[in-house]
């Protein structure tokens, strides 16, 4: 956030304000020797001590973002709980999504490979690599998105997860929509976009932006769909480099 105050002189000085957030596991919190004066305070009585209304914004924002943070893990540790699933043939580790949670911006793919599921990371192989490379070609920062898959747990030999797998894990990919409340969705392959948008050929839908639920989704191809037919990799740079130029008109 930025702001200005006037020193003696009507000097005006310009202030960058960043809020950090952590999670502590108790209240035995020390501060630096040179913060003196300060006093404890809930969010409610902190937001009533605040004049400013531009910092007053930053802090609404900093407490929604902790909202989100702690609804995100309490969605993750009750989604991991699946894997113990009679004929669960998944992994039972679960790859979370990666990413800010305030991005508006959502990348959401099929299932972990290997890699993922050895680092518990989403994206991180050779597709994962790949993927990157695109987003940054399109001018999408990666590390600015949230990334995700449809079903977050590896299946074995990266086969495509079965129809019951994706049902089983369905609602909890929409949750994951629902908290974070993206403006935008990259939609990778065909498992997303029929699990998310009842689309099932990614192939003839390509490139097409689809507007449900006051988000804008976007269909385009997997990755590891690239590697195979690197033919494709041009329709792909394409759409999102399309996607790029909606999302930079929304923001103007």
């Amino acid at each position: 956030m930025r702001y200005f105050f006037y020193k003696p002189k009507k000097k005006k000085i310009l202030k960058r304000l960043k809020v950090f957030l952590s999670k502590v596991g108790g209240t035995d919190v020390k501060i630096s020797h040179e913060h003196k004066g300060y006093v404890w305070l809930n969010f409610e009585e902190a937001r009533s001590c605040i004049r400013h209304k531009n910092m007053r914004d930053m802090l609404d924002i900093a407490n929604e973002y902790a909202h989100r943070y702690e609804r995100i893990n309490a969605l993750n540790n009750e989604y991991r709980k699946i894997s113990s699933t009679k004929n669960w043939d998944l992994s039972k580790r679960l790859v979370p999504g990666e990413g800010p949670l305030d991005s508006g911006i959502m990348v959401i793919g099929q299932a972990p490979g290997k890699n993922e599921d050895q680092d518990l990371k989403p994206f991180i192989g050779r597709s994962g690599n790949l993927l990157t490379g695109m987003l940054a070609k399109a001018g999408l920062d990666r590390k600015k998105l949230y990334i995700t898959s449809v079903v977050q747990f590896f299946p074995p030999k990266n086969r495509l997860p079965t129809r019951s797998e994706v049902d089983v894990c369905r609602p909890f990919i929409k949750k994951q929509i629902e908290i974070l409340k993206p403006k935008f969705i990259i939609l990778l392959g065909n498992i997303a976009s029929m699990t998310l948008l009842g689309i099932g050929s990614v192939e003839k839908n390509h490139g097409r932006c689809i507007r449900k639920d006051d988000t804008e989704y976007m269909i385009t191809f997997h990755p590891a769909a690239i590697l195979r037919f690197k033919d494709k990799a041009p329709l792909m740079l394409g759409d999102l480099k399309k996607f790029s130029d909606i999302i930079n008109k929304h923001k103007n």
